[in-house]
């Protein structure tokens, strides 16, 4: 029965399969990019509090 609806003789099982893939994949590359988003912030933080504690050391 599934397999009377579609577009142009795609069923729609399977663009519902096919959209589902391609999300999946976009989420795990959204993901991927908030991760490496992360290490760059780590990285940042450790910067800004070493030039903290520098401008600290020399202000005394």
């Amino acid at each position: 029965m599934a397999y009377v609806f579609g577009i142009e003789g795609v069923p729609i099982f399977e663009m519902l399969f096919l959209l589902s893939i391609l999300l999946l994949a976009g989420l795990v590359f959204i993901f991927l990019e908030l991760k490496k988003l992360n290490a760059l912030f780590g990285r940042e933080k450790s910067d800004l509090t070493r030039f903290e504690a520098d401008l600290v050391r020399f202000k005394q």
